[in-house]
C-alpha cells in the first residue's frame, strides 16, 4: 500500500484498466505508431510481416496496398510501403531505414513485487507506455505464490510490445523471469548503477518530490524504483534495500493499490527526469 496527492488518485481512478481492456478490442491499437518484428521480417531488400502482427494489420487495421507503416526491427526502424497483401503475409518495400533513437529520458528500471495476474499485466502495459528499460518482478516475502504461471512471462513481453506501439517508443520493454528480492539485491550490491527509490510509505524518509528535487539532472545515471506486493514490503527488506544506499519514500497521504503506486510513481519520476 502506497500514498499520493488527491490529483493523481483521481486520474489513475479514472484510467485504470482501460489499456487492458482497449487491448481486447482491438481500439488502442489503431493508434500504433511501431510495429516490433523478429530479424527475419527483413527479406531480400523488403520486410515480410507475418504471425499476429500479419492478422492485426489485415483483419484489425484492414491494411491495403499503398499504405504507409512504420516497424522496428532489431536496433533499425524502416519507413514502409505496403506492396502486397497476401493469403498469411504482407509485403512491405523499404522507403527509409534508421538507427533507433532512445527515450530521451533516463533509464529506469522496475522492481516490482509480484502481483495477481491481471495486475501485473496492467503494470507491464503501462510501464511500456512510460518508456521504462526493464521489469524485473520480485519474489518477496509478502508475495502470494504464484503457482506455475506457465506462459505469464511471454504475456507481459506482448503486452509490453503492444504498449510500446501505442505510445511510440523505439525501444521496448524488456521483462525478465521473476527473481527473489535477496538475488535481486546481490546483483545491485556487485555493480549498483543509479539511484536506488523504494516505494514504502510505512518506512519512508523522505516525500518522493522532495527527494527528486534534491537530485542533480545531470548526475543520475538511472533509476532503480523498487514496489512492494499487496502489503508492501517488511521492515527487513526495507533495511536491506537502505543498506544498498536505497531511499524509503513516499509520495502523500492517501493510500494505492500496489499497481496504482507503480505506474504514478513511475510516471512521476520520469516526469522529472525527461528533458
Amino acid at each position: 500500500m502506497y500514498s499520493i496527492s488527491h490529483f493523481f488518485a483521481i486520474l489513475l481512478i479514472r484510467r485504470g484498466r482501460e489499456w487492458y481492456h482497449d487491448l481486447s478490442a482491438g481500439k488502442r491499437m489503431k493508434e500504433m505508431k511501431n510495429l516490433f518484428l523478429p530479424d527475419a521480417s527483413v527479406q531480400g531488400g523488403k520486410v515480410v510481416i507475418e504471425g499476429d502482427a500479419f492478422h492485426y494489420l489485415k483483419h484489425v487495421r484492414r491494411v491495403r496496398s499503398g499504405e504507409v507503416l512504420h516497424a522496428v526491427v532489431g536496433r533499425s526502424r524502416y519507413e514502409l510501403i505496403v506492396s502486397a497483401v497476401e493469403r498469411t503475409r504482407i509485403v512491405c518495400s523499404i522507403e527509409t531505414e534508421r538507427g533507433v533513437k532512445a527515450d530521451g529520458g533516463v533509464a529506469i528500471r522496475v522492481y516490482q513485487g509480484l502481483l495477481k495476474q491481471r495486475k501485473m499485466d496492467t503494470v507491464a502495459a503501462k510501464l511500456a507506455e512510460l518508456g521504462v528499460e526493464e521489469l524485473i518482478p520480485v519474489l518477496t516475502e509478502r508475495t502470494i505464490p504464484p503457482g506455475s504461471g506457465e506462459g505469464r512471462v511471454e504475456r507481459w513481453r506482448k503486452l509490453a510490445r503492444e504498449g510500446a506501439k501505442v505510445a511510440g517508443t523505439e525501444t521496448p520493454l524488456s521483462v525478465l523471469e521473476p527473481i527473489p528480492l535477496h538475488q535481486v539485491l546481490k546483483g545491485l550490491n556487485k555493480g549498483i548503477n543509479g539511484v536506488i527509490i523504494l516505494f514504502c510509505t510505512e518506512h519512508a524518509t523522505v516525500h518522493l518530490r522532495t527527494y527528486l528535487e534534491s537530485l542533480s539532472t545531470d548526475g543520475v545515471g538511472g533509476f532503480n524504483l523498487f514496489f512492494g506486493p499487496e502489503g508492501g514490503f517488511t521492515e527487513q527488506e526495507a533495511a536491506l534495500v537502505a543498506e544498498l544506499g536505497g531511499v524509503c519514500v513516499t509520495m502523500g497521504p492517501l493510500v494505492l493499490r500496489s499497481e496504482t503506486a507503480a505506474i504514478v510513481g513511475t510516471g512521476f519520476v520520469r516526469l522529472f527526469h525527461t528533458p
